[in-house]
């Protein structure tokens, strides 16, 4: 049987998810670039409402984070 994981193991996770979800939506937005160059404008909003989704649960994993 282990122990539990310290602050800084769960810490160490959670920036590296942060890190993870700050990679795809810089890939959403620039995928959301390449449809407006081609007009898709309807691609783009369903894109934007992927990379709202990521934000909210950025902030939201981010507030997991413990003080050290």
């Amino acid at each position: 049987m282990g122990g539990h994981m310290t602050k800084d193991e769960r810490n160490a996770m959670i920036d590296v998810q942060l890190k993870q979800y700050e990679q795809k939506m810089f890939q959403l937005e620039m995928n959301k670039t390449a449809v407006l160059a081609n007009g898709d404008e309807e691609c783009a909003k369903d894109i934007e409402v992927r990379i709202e989704a990521l934000r909210k649960a950025f902030t939201a994993v981010e507030g997991m984070k413990e003080e050290i």
